[in-house]
């Protein structure tokens, strides 16, 4: 089946805002061999080093692979671009932009709100430490954007878009303020079909109060339109914490979320993807490999491919598998495929392997 998978035609509009950063990754080198260098394979071996260096020091060396642009926004709007949609991103591009966007301008319509963050992302084959400098964020409010913006503002620009994604809450300390202006006076411009899609990027600094606040918030957009949070599984699990109880197993967890925050709940984890919402449940399997050339952006490609997918017809599952496709796709080439490319990962997959394909389990 995924060999058939059927991608939806290019031509469906994303709004994709506020963040964007210039990323340098990083391997971390664990020893230098007569061989070379050998870097460091897991988190675990970075955290017993740096454990050593308590009351002594220690000195911890990496190499830079890449520089390049990232941002959450950004790069959910790149994945969505790569697959053929039309694409505005609204974020600290920097002024003038940093030449590192240059590729996304040249590909999206995209507004500058001020200085881009800074990224050092550490890779690792069981995942990735970002140290972030985010106080270009700091500043983001309602106002700033009418400052920026075409004198039509968010609302202008979200005629005719399919999606607007909001994203990386957890660095900007106004976004529920923001947030909740944009419920007040933005979305009611938007047409009734336009979805929202929002992820927090890792809330584990906030409070539970104010993830609390922000949950609450992002469930009366749910009442005025359909509304996304896509969590990966530590996100998951401190949001159910929340409701008091541990629940068992994923498909409980997030019944239980949506039966307190009714938002249709995207789980993105290393090996597939769920999700549950008005529509019940649905799963489709991911394209784990141990050996990923890069994982940094891959969260944020599963969301792209996913809205792709959402926006151009797909059913949830289906859906679901064209993120997964898309991260899976990105993580072993280190960089985006282009629609052709994703079309021969998904017929090398089945070729490999006769259950390739979305599991269909609905409801």
């Amino acid at each position: 089946m995924a060999g058939n998978f059927p991608l939806p035609p290019p031509g469906s509009a994303l709004f994709a805002g506020f963040d964007a950063a210039v990323d340098q990754l990083y391997r971390v080198i664990g020893e230098r061999a007569e061989a070379g260098p050998r870097p460091m394979r897991t988190i675990g071996e970075l955290a017993e080093r740096i454990a050593a260096g308590v009351n002594r020091s220690t000195n911890v060396e990496r190499i830079l692979l890449q520089t390049r642009a990232g941002g959450n926004a950004v790069l959910c709007g790149l994945a969505f671009r790569a697959l053929g949609g039309a694409v505005t991103v609204a974020a600290n591009l920097g002024k003038p932009p940093d030449p590192v966007f240059a590729p996304l301008a040249a590909s999206c319509r995209t507004y500058s709100l001020g200085q881009p963050n800074r990224t050092d992302a550490l890779e690792f084959t069981d995942g990735k430490i970002l140290l972030t400098d985010s106080r270009p964020l700091e500043a983001m409010a309602h106002g700033t954007l009418a400052e920026e913006l075409p004198p039509g503002g968010l609302g202008e620009l979200w005629r005719g878009q399919d999606a607007v994604a909001l994203m990386n809450w957890t660095m900007m300390p106004g976004g529920t303020e923001l947030f909740l202006e944009i419920l007040r006076r933005d979305l009611p411009e938007t047409s009734p079909r336009t979805v929202f899609f929002f992820d927090t990027s890792d809330p584990a600094r906030r409070s539970d109060g104010e993830i609390c606040r922000l949950l609450d918030l992002l469930a009366a957009f749910a009442g005025e339109r359909t509304t996304f949070l896509s969590v990966n599984a530590k996100e998951m699990e401190r949001m159910a914490s929340l409701l008091g109880k541990s629940p068992d197993g994923r498909e409980e967890a997030l019944r239980a979320l949506h039966g307190r925050w009714p938002l249709e709940w995207l789980l993105h984890r290393y090996d597939g993807a769920d999700s549950f919402g008005r529509e019940g449940w649905a799963t489709a399997e991911g394209f784990f490999t141990p050996t990923p050339t890069l994982s940094t952006g891959g969260g944020d490609t599963f969301n792209g491919g996913f809205l792709f997918g959402h926006c151009g017809g797909l059913d949830r599952s289906r859906a679901l598998f064209l993120g997964n496709a898309l991260a899976g796709s990105y993580v072993r080439l280190g960089r985006l495929p282009s629609r052709g490319e994703l079309g021969a990962f998904l017929a090398g997959r089945d070729s490999q392997s006769a259950e390739a394909g979305p599991a269909l389990r609905t409801g």
